[in-house]
């Protein structure tokens, strides 16, 4: 593992440029948000998802299951079932509102 002082030594190495880049780096970096948001951002769900979807999703969680079928219960047999990347992308969304 790295050290303060590994990378003080390293850095020396560096022309100011690279220095430069190495600061830009370590900033975003540092400023990064876990994928798919932070924790505290769901907070702002509270009280929207109907109780019968959570019960569904904690029912899947303990069944161990990969995913929850939402829309299993549509009246209609027209209804496409979201690919993975399409829901991934549909919750990405969600987070950042």
């Amino acid at each position: 593992m790295a050290t303060n002082r590994d990378i003080i030594e390293l850095l020396h190495r560096l022309s100011e440029s690279q220095r430069r880049r190495v600061l830009e780096f370590a900033r975003e970096i540092a400023e990064a948000k876990p994928p798919g948001g932070l924790p505290s951002d769901l907070i702002a769900f509270g009280g929207r998802i109907p109780l019968d979807d959570l019960q569904r999703i904690q029912d899947a969680i303990d069944e161990g299951r990969e995913a929850v079928n939402l829309t299993a219960h549509a009246s209609t047999s027209s209804v496409r079932q979201p690919t993975r990347r399409e829901a991934a992308d549909y919750n990405v969304r969600l987070l950042r509102i």
